[in-house]
C-alpha cells in the first residue's frame, strides 16, 4: 500500500518471460557472427557474368555488358550505323550490411563505367554509372536510361537476384519483426500501475 492506503499488485517475472529474456540475449550474442558470414550485396549478381542486356530507346540502342561495357548504337537495317562506347568497366561500390538492414528497399550496387568515346560537347570521355536494385518476380533487364549531363549517363537496371540475399529476403525481414513480438509475449495477463499525484494509473 502507498501513503494514502491504496493497495497494489506486485507483479513478478513469470518463468516464461525469464525463459524469453535469456534466448533474447543468446540472439544478440550469436547475431554479429551471423551477419560476419553473410554474402555481399554484389555477388549476388555473380549469375550476370557474360551476359549483355539490350534496351531500345527509340532511335539509339543501349547494350550493357555486365561488369564489362556500355555502347550506344544505330542500327539501319541490320548493320550498326553509329555507335559510341559509354565506358568500360572500372569499379563498384556496394553498400555496407548496416546500410541494407536499415534501409532494404533503397539498397543498390553501383558499377562505374569509364574512358567511353570522346565527346565533342565537354571535350572529355563519356561516362556512365549503373545502379542495380531488387525487384523480385522480374527478369534482369535495364529499367532506364538518363543522360543526366551531357555524355554523362546513369542506367537502372533491375534483377530478382538481388532479393535473394538474407537482408533483403521478405521471410527474414518478417523474422527480425517477430523478435519483439515474440519477446513481448510473456507479459500476456498481466497489468502495471503508476502513481502521478493524485492519479493511479494502471
Amino acid at each position: 500500500t502507498d501513503k494514502a492506503g491504496k493497495a497494489f499488485e506486485c507483479v513478478l517475472p513469470t518463468q516464461q518471460t525469464a525463459d524469453q529474456d535469456a534466448e533474447y540475449d543468446a540472439r544478440i550474442e550469436e547475431e554479429p557472427e551471423e551477419l560476419s558470414k553473410l554474402p555481399s550485396l554484389e555477388s549476388m549478381l555473380d549469375p550476370l557474368a557474360g551476359r549483355c542486356f539490350l534496351r531500345n530507346e527509340g532511335y539509339w540502342n543501349i547494350e550493357l555488358c555486365h561488369k564489362k561495357k556500355i555502347r550506344q548504337f544505330h542500327e539501319e537495317g541490320k548493320k550498326t550505323a553509329v555507335e559510341y562506347s559509354l565506358g568500360e568497366y572500372e569499379r563498384t561500390e556496394g553498400p555496407s550490411e548496416e546500410d541494407v538492414t536499415d534501409s532494404p528497399k533503397t539498397a543498390v550496387v553501383r558499377h562505374f563505367f569509364e574512358s567511353g568515346t570522346r565527346c565533342d560537347e565537354t571535350e572529355s570521355y563519356r561516362h556512365a554509372m549503373v545502379e542495380y536494385r531488387c525487384q523480385p518476380g522480374k527478369e534482369n533487364h535495364i529499367q532506364l536510361v538518363k543522360e543526366t549531363s551531357p555524355c554523362n549517363y546513369t542506367i537502372q537496371f533491375t534483377s530478382p537476384l538481388l532479393c535473394k540475399h538474407p537482408l533483403l529476403a521478405p521471410t527474414v525481414q518478417s523474422k527480425g519483426v517477430n523478435k519483439v513480438m515474440d519477446y513481448l509475449a510473456g507479459l500476456a495477463g498481466s497489468c502495471f500501475y503508476r502513481v502521478e499525484g493524485w492519479w493511479t494509473y494502471e
